[in-house]
């Protein structure tokens, strides 16, 4: 719905490499799965459009496929890294967080 045109890129070039991490090649085909995977989940939890949903996550293809499955859901998505260990509790209070992924 709101990034289809990502998807579309993504069954378009499967065996592309989408991304890079710890020096490892990532394929589109393989987002596009994990995202489906993340979509999935979201919906058997209950997580719904609209929904304040807090990432704790680095910057792995797995995480780059949660965001886009609740982006494509809908969701406020609150990214958090190991960064910003010591005002977690703060920020997540901030957002007011309904959800928590990681």
């Amino acid at each position: 719905m709101f990034i289809d045109f990502l998807f579309e890129v993504f069954r378009q070039n499967p065996e592309s490499e989408a991304v890079i991490w710890h020096d490892q090649g990532f394929a589109y085909g393989e987002l596009l799965d994990w995202t489906n995977h993340w979509r999935s989940y979201l919906r058997q939890n209950r997580i719904a459009t609209g929904t304040v949903t807090a990432i704790e996550a680095d910057f792995s293809p797995n995480a780059i496929a949660l965001m886009l499955a609740l982006i494509e859901t809908g969701c406020i998505a609150v990214p958090l890294t190991s960064s910003v260990a010591a005002k977690k509790a703060e920020f997540i209070a901030i957002s007011k967080v309904e959800a928590l992924l990681d």
